[in-house]
């Protein structure tokens, strides 16, 4: 970095876990951004990372790192950049797992199983929860907040000597510049506004093709996911698509179109 510098903030994190989860929530938190958005509740605070997702990224890391005496000196690394944030632990994936739905469906493979038990009944400082529920959804929760957020699934790289997750973010506008900006920060569709009427038609084209992901639609649009979320939530509420998961936030949910029985009176 510039003038020398390595680290903006560089936190070492000690203790019981309950508190170091804790506590690299707060070091995420205090060195990403945030959004306001006002909904009929009030105000809601929508952070560049979802606490879920970073919550859970780290128990994860923390659970099922290798704590063989090798590898004792060896941190989980909680690393934030510009773009991404980065979970390090040491120690690779454990057991007969299939990679390819580790964020598709509850996979239970823990090397530290007796530490899993116990943190199913120790509750994270000031909350209502426990550590884990060592039901083996923990990635699976994160793939759902972030899809929620309208992010990316995570990229799980597992190596020989560690493990790692990777969450890409999309920084939010500080507060004084979204104050000078001309517009939000995405599109905010209208059912009551005439230029949204070309995204809506280009909607209803890609889904007559098949039922698609928020993220194909994203892709296909060229706009953010929280773009198309507030469309499908819009055209939902209208009757005109639907979701093909019961859990809208599932990976595996899709989009598609409302077929209207002619034959209805």
């Amino acid at each position: 970095m510039r003038n020398g510098i390595r680290f903006l903030d560089n936190v070492p994190i000690d203790g019981p876990i309950p508190l170091m989860v804790e506590q690299a929530q707060a070091a995420v938190r205090r060195n990403t951004t945030r959004r306001a958005e006002v909904t009929g509740e009030g105000r809601l605070d929508l952070w560049e990372y979802p606490d879920e997702a970073v919550r859970e990224t780290v128990v994860n890391a923390l659970l099922h790192r290798d704590y063989h005496p090798s590898a004792h000196g060896t941190q989980v690394r909680v690393e934030l950049y510009p773009d991404r944030l980065e979970v390090v632990n040491p120690g690779g994936l454990h057991g007969q797992i299939n990679r390819d739905l580790l964020f598709a469906k509850p996979v239970s493979s823990s090397r530290n199983s007796r530490l899993a038990k116990l943190l199913e009944d120790i509750e994270i400082p000031h909350t209502n929860r426990a550590v884990c529920e060592n039901r083996g959804s923990g990635l699976l929760a994160v793939a759902a907040s972030l899809y929620e957020a309208g992010l990316d699934l995570p990229v799980l790289e597992d190596r020989i000597n560690d493990c790692s997750v990777t969450i890409r973010g999309r920084a939010y506008l500080a507060e004084n510049e979204a104050a000078a900006s001309p517009g939000p920060l995405w599109p905010i569709p209208s059912r009551h506004s005439d230029e949204p009427s070309t995204t809506r038609s280009k909607i209803e084209e890609l889904l007559s093709e098949g039922p698609l992901s928020t993220g194909m639609l994203a892709d296909r649009l060229d706009v953010s996911r929280q773009a198309v979320l507030r469309w499908m939530r819009i055209m939902e509420e209208e009757g005109e698509v639907e979701p093909t998961e019961i859990v809208r936030r599932s990976p595996r949910n899709r989009w598609r179109l409302v077929v209207s029985d002619p034959t209805a009176s």
